[in-house]
């Protein structure tokens, strides 16, 4: 019992000294948090995905670093990222997430909410999905046809953090 115990207590911490705890997305909460509370709640999955999106791209753009690790995925409908899709719901804010975002990080959030939050999840999606976007890319290389039919799609190949600094350095967010 007491080795069981032992190593319990011997992986958390291997995965919290290498991955940073068990708080992995805290990042990511907190910035989803600050578009909700930008948008006034106004958004549901597809639109907060998008919006991330944008907000990693531009600060990839501009400060050559992400603004939060996760990778997104080219799903049908555009980017998303797996691990918030399966806990997001529509206009809700995570609990007990500090937002401790800096200077920088805001205004690049305020920008992309400026700028797109008032167009819904589908317009977004269709930005996305612009001729040779990061999204577009990955999608059409390695879409596979679901088993609902030949007219829907799924793609879990994730969309590099460096093909979406390159393609919207060079195109604007």
């Amino acid at each position: 019992m007491n080795i069981m115990i032992f190593t319990i207590f011997k992986i958390i911490f291997i995965f919290k000294s290498k991955f940073g705890g068990l708080n992995i997305m805290k990042k990511l909460k907190a910035v989803s948090n600050r578009i909700v509370e930008l948008i006034n709640g106004k958004v549901d999955k597809m639109k907060i995905q998008k919006l991330l999106y944008f907000a990693q791209a531009e600060h990839l753009v501009k400060y050559d670093k992400p603004l939060f690790e996760e990778d997104f995925e080219a799903w049908e409908y555009g980017p998303v990222i797996l691990s918030l899709y399966e806990i997001f719901y529509a206009d809700k804010i995570f609990a007990n997430v500090d937002l401790n975002l800096k200077p920088n990080e805001e205004i690049v959030i305020e920008k992309i909410v400026n700028k797109y939050g008032n167009m819904d999840s589908i317009e977004l999606s269709e930005l996305t999905h612009l001729e040779n976007s990061p999204w577009d890319k990955v999608f059409k290389k390695y879409k596979k046809v679901s088993w609902f039919g030949s007219s829907s799609y799924y793609c879990t190949q994730k969309i590099s953090k460096e093909s979406m600094k390159d393609y919207y350095k060079n195109n604007g967010v």
